[in-house]
């Protein structure tokens, strides 16, 4: 997969996740971000294989927005035995496992916290530390002044001429 979540083994680098050297334990949540060059086919056979190995939840991002109906999303999760998902397009869909939510908005995918924060992309990211950075360097400037005018009233206390 493009990207997995396993919890309850220890953390480290891996060229590959074998699953039996694992304790048998299965990613719990598997994410795959489709390319151009995948075809149906493909994403069908590793649905199947993430069923056999009881993978709980799959999550498959188009950016591209060409699967099926357009969606940019498709997630399925495991209800009785089985992988399933919506037969509607999903616009909406929280995992879980992880509390993750992913949201088609303005024909854009957003995921959400659990507390409903969205994740940043990089850009928004590199926006909010320089707004941090704008605003600490403000705080500063001003605590600057008010220690110069300190200064200046103490000097004046000092020096009565």
């Amino acid at each position: 997969p493009d990207a997995m979540v396993v919890i309850g083994r220890p953390e480290g680098d891996r060229p590959s996740y074998l699953q039996w050297l694992e304790e048998d334990l299965p990613p719990q949540v598997v994410f795959e971000v489709l390319s151009p060059s995948n075809t149906k086919a493909e994403m069908r056979q590793k649905l199947e294989f993430y069923q056999r190995y009881r993978v709980e939840e799959y999550i498959v991002i188009d950016p591209d927005g060409k699967a099926g109906k357009g969606e940019h999303f498709i997630a399925y999760w495991r209800e009785g035995g089985a992988l399933i998902t919506s037969d509607f397009p999903q616009v909406d869909w929280t995992s879980q496992r992880l509390g993750v939510g992913f949201r088609l908005e303005e024909g854009k995918l957003r995921l959400f916290f659990p507390d409903g924060s969205p994740f940043l992309g990089f850009v928004e990211a590199l926006a909010e530390k320089d707004q941090a950075l704008a605003e600490k360097e403000k705080a500063l400037a001003e605590a600057e002044a008010e220690l110069e005018a300190l200064r200046a009233r103490l000097k004046a206390l000092e020096d009565p001429s």
